[in-house]
């Protein structure tokens, strides 16, 4: 399961090939370290021979570079991505949800869905919150 992008611009996802974005559910969730940080990926990003990547679907999501992407589509995505965090909540007590600074409402969007999933149980940081600490 990936997406497919045509020459619109518009992002769709398909169950048919694992392109750009692997969002089937027995690739994920992944895992790596980023200097003493673990990351969870709900999703994993591939890169394409015509030298693409996965950005498409974050573009598209924020609206931006000339992507788009349908409600209708995104919600071809819930099914998998409940089922992935349901996964990863299942791995460990988090107690915290740290979001990365960005230009769009996405990323908070997705810290909120991931505590919903974890029952509210989560201390939800954002660029916000980091900035009124050190003031």
């Amino acid at each position: 399961m990936g997406i497919l992008v045509n020459d619109n611009k518009v992002v769709t996802f398909t169950s048919e090939t694992e392109q750009l974005v692997n969002t089937s559910l027995d690739a994920n969730p992944n895992h790596h370290k980023l200097n003493d940080l673990i990351v969870h990926s709900v999703f994993k990003r591939l890169y394409s021979r015509q030298g693409g990547d996965g950005n498409p679907l974050i573009y598209a999501l924020k609206g931006q570079k000339g992507f788009s992407i349908s409600l209708k589509e995104c919600g071809k995505f819930n099914p998998n991505i409940s089922k992935i965090l349901h996964s990863l909540m299942h791995e460990k007590d988090y107690e915290v949800i740290l979001t990365m600074p960005s230009s769009h409402k996405v990323v908070e969007r997705f810290a909120k869905k991931i505590n919903r999933i974890n029952k509210n149980h989560c201390i939800l940081i954002n660029e916000q919150d980091i900035a009124a600490w050190y003031l």
